[in-house]
């Protein structure tokens, strides 16, 4: 793994433990030396790509937030350049659904350390409907996580709640 620096440096870097809900949790992002973005800055990451991981938990799949655009990106997760009348927002998505995940899981290599090799992220087949399709369908799903988010935040206050009143 990478050396993570004490302090924030100019070179965030982001694992796949930071993926969350189809984008990256910023609350716990490490960050590297100019010295060792030096050696790994061909793994950078823009807000028009789409990352997936490729290792450890595989098929994980977003988009980067404004904030983190250029950030190092973990060598457990590989980035996919924009598409010609592909929104990156849909691909993430479709990419996340069961669709893309049944055909990904039959692309992992069945080794000790499985990993989803580049060569076969290349294979997945992505429907792809209208642009102004693409954009309805991810209206929809930021609603639909957004209510999610929402729900495990009340959750976890009244799971809270419980225990100081259960003391």
């Amino acid at each position: 793994g990478a050396q993570f620096e004490e302090d924030i440096t100019p070179f965030p870097y982001i694992r796949v433990t930071d993926f969350y809900d189809f984008t990256v949790d910023p609350s716990s992002i490490k960050y590297i030396s100019t010295d060792l973005h030096e050696v790994i800055k061909r793994y950078v990451i823009s807000v028009s790509d789409v990352y997936i991981s490729i290792a450890g938990t595989i098929g994980l799949t977003g988009t980067i937030p404004e904030k983190l655009d250029g950030a190092n990106l973990t060598e457990n997760a590989a980035r996919i350049t924009q598409i010609n009348g592909v929104n990156n927002r849909f691909l993430a998505y479709f990419l996340g659904s069961n669709l893309a995940q049944t055909q990904i899981s039959t692309l992992i290599g069945t080794t000790t350390q499985p990993k989803l090799a580049l060569e076969r992220i290349e294979q997945i087949r992505v429907l792809i409907p209208h642009y102004e399709e693409q954009l309805r369908i991810i209206e929809v799903l930021n609603g639909v996580i957004a209510s999610i988010d929402k729900l495990q935040k009340e959750q976890k206050k009244l799971v809270s709640l419980k225990q100081g009143l259960m003391q």
